[in-house]
């Protein structure tokens, strides 16, 4: 069976894939606008991980918090 990540990941390739074609850009500078953009996102994607599929009550992401006293 295939995750929510997976298919999120799944569609945002495709959609930047089609979005990059169309901006006359060369192969090389597609690839790394598309490298950076898959990066980010499966950054994202580890919380939605550890909570949906590994079973944890909550998890966060500790760059994104500003105020972790007041979060734990």
């Amino acid at each position: 069976k295939r995750y929510a990540w997976y298919d999120h990941l799944y569609m945002l390739v495709s959609m930047k894939f089609v979005l990059l074609r169309k901006e006359n850009m060369s192969s090389f500078q597609q690839h790394l606008v598309l490298l950076a953009s898959l990066l980010d996102n499966l950054q994202n994607c580890w919380v939605d991980l550890l909570k949906n599929k590994f079973g944890f009550d909550d998890a966060f992401n500790y760059k994104e918090e500003h105020d972790l006293d007041m979060l734990l």
